[in-house]
């Protein structure tokens, strides 16, 4: 019974960030399922939720035009016969109504379970249709920053085409709709070019075909979120741009990403402090992160990072932990030494420790609206001076 969820709301899944994901771009994406799959809504300062949307007199406008996305509609007879016809005819479809600029194949719970190669179709994309095509292998079982992470690291095997380093340039990456709002993104933007940065491409954002073709040529990549850190990693391995990571929150942590970035190298982590934490920050693994080295610059001696999302273990302290059930998250709420709890306020679970309100637009179902605000250079420490 340790996987009983009561209290926590569900969060996007794997397939509902790619689907965020792509309606910032001028591509598609054709999901092997048996849904269609309906408007996710992130407006500025809203919450993402599913939305059926309706015209005059109440009648189901249709998928078309709303979302960047196809589903081939499987159905119980396709167990047997396959899906590769469906999912051809969904690529066709998609092409005649968005004429997108790229395409990403991927699957979700029936045709994962089915067990369907996409790469017969993904070699008949490429023979017979002028449009770059990846084959994205989620499920539909993970969380939105593993699906959208995915998803970048696919659109940069086909998409950035190799050019000469243009000094004093950067691109953003994993500045999605779902944690990042278009000012916020605007803002860290802002902070680079009054710091000598010019911003080539932002993977996650609203972004022209144009800019992601021209990011191979940063001299640097800015990992903000780590739906980044796959498509980071790629960059470097496909043509040696080095990459920093850290979200651009707080003075003194905007100060050390500047230097890694003049530098193209990263620091080492701090260490762990001792004992039970005193502050538990509970979100986005690099946000929360950035939360944290402003709370030790306060006085805090052991601050615990922890989420219900992707981690990655190369940038978790001691300490540092992936929820995976509500007991998990109860542990440690209960520990003796906590002072303040920075998270979402579905997380409580009846703590009554001091709750500092962190904005979540990943949960499906959440308890209230929290508006996603920027904390880009001096925002996040006049914050925490207010709610501290």
């Amino acid at each position: 019974m340790k996987r009983l969820w009561k209290t926590v709301p569900p969060c996007l899944s794997d397939i509902q960030g790619l689907q965020a994901l792509m309606n910032n771009t001028e591509g598609i994406a054709v999901v092997d399922d048996a849904s269609s799959y309906k408007p996710l809504r992130f407006a500025q300062g809203g919450v993402g939720r599913p939305e059926n949307r309706r015209g005059p007199g109440g009648k189901q406008t249709g998928y078309f035009g709303t979302q960047r996305m196809v589903s081939s509609e499987v159905r119980e007879a396709d167990v047997i016969t396959g899906t590769s016809e469906k999912v051809w005819k969904a690529v066709k479809t998609g092409l005649e109504v968005f004429h997108p600029a790229f395409l990403l194949l991927t699957t979700a719970p029936c045709a994962a379970m089915i067990g369907t190669d996409h790469g017969e179709t993904l070699g008949r994309i490429r023979e017979e249709l002028s449009v770059p095509a990846a084959i994205v292998d989620l499920d539909g079982q993970k969380d939105y920053l593993c699906g959208i992470g995915m998803a970048l690291e696919a659109m940069g095997t086909i998409l950035p085409e190799k050019r000469e380093t243009v000094p004093g340039t950067v691109n953003l990456l994993g500045c999605h709709s779902v944690d990042w709002t278009e000012d916020m993104v605007r803002e860290t933007e802002q902070w680079l070019k009054d710091n000598g940065w010019k911003v080539l491409s932002r993977w996650g954002g609203k972004e022209s075909m144009e800019n992601f073709k021209n990011a191979a040529a940063a001299a640097v990549n800015l990992v903000v979120n780590v739906s980044g850190l796959r498509l980071a990693r790629y960059m470097e391995r496909e043509f040696g741009i080095p990459y920093v990571v850290g979200a651009p929150f707080g003075k003194a942590q905007c100060a050390r990403l500047l230097e890694e970035m003049k530098s193209g190298e990263r620091a080492p982590l701090p260490e762990g402090g001792e004992g039970g934490p005193d502050a538990l920050i509970i979100g986005e693994q690099f946000s929360a992160d950035a939360i944290r080295r402003g709370l030790e610059a306060r006085g805090y001696a052991n601050v615990r990072v922890c989420s219900f999302f992707e981690m990655d273990k190369g940038f978790m302290r001691p300490g540092d932990r992936k929820l995976v059930s509500e007991d998990e998250l109860a542990s440690e709420l209960a520990n003796e030494n906590l002072r303040v709890v920075f998270g979402d306020t579905d997380y409580k679970m009846g703590s009554q420790v001091k709750w500092v309100p962190l904005h979540n637009q990943g949960n499906l179902a959440p308890a209230s609206l929290m508006v996603p605000f920027s904390m880009t250079d001096g925002a996040m420490d006049r914050w925490l001076d207010g709610v501290l």
